[in-house]
């Protein structure tokens, strides 16, 4: 697979969710899985060094 790209039309509707849900199958299979999140909106700044929950849900579902 080559890519999949997910949007949707607002926040809090479980894009990240089922993007992670996608990624966690596909490195299950022993594909490998990269996540891209170029933009995060309706959060509040994470703490300094910390990443947003979102990114820490993509990274730990594609093994990172």
């Amino acid at each position: 697979m080559r890519g999949v790209f997910i949007t949707g039309t607002d926040t809090g509707t479980g894009k990240s969710v089922l993007a992670a849900t996608i990624c966690s199958a596909l490195a299950a299979r022993g594909e490998r899985v990269g996540a891209f999140k170029p933009v995060v909106t309706g959060l509040e700044a994470a703490p300094a060094g910390d990443w947003a929950p979102d990114h820490e849900l993509l990274a730990a579902a594609g093994g990172g």
